[in-house]
């Protein structure tokens, strides 16, 4: 059986927005920002929401 599909991440921004947010929302005291690091051009990017 194969699980990959199941798991796989369509849009990655999205992504990192929803965990950055589920983040905040389990430690309120936490300050976290969704960053996104590409391997094609090796750069950090900051996500706006």
């Amino acid at each position: 059986m194969n699980y990959a599909p199941m798991f796989e991440i369509d849009n990655e921004a999205e992504f990192v927005v929803a965990e950055a947010k589920r983040l905040a929302d389990k430690y309120p005291g936490i300050m976290v920002v969704p960053l996104y690091y590409s391997l094609d051009d090796n750069l950090l990017s900051l996500i706006l929401d």
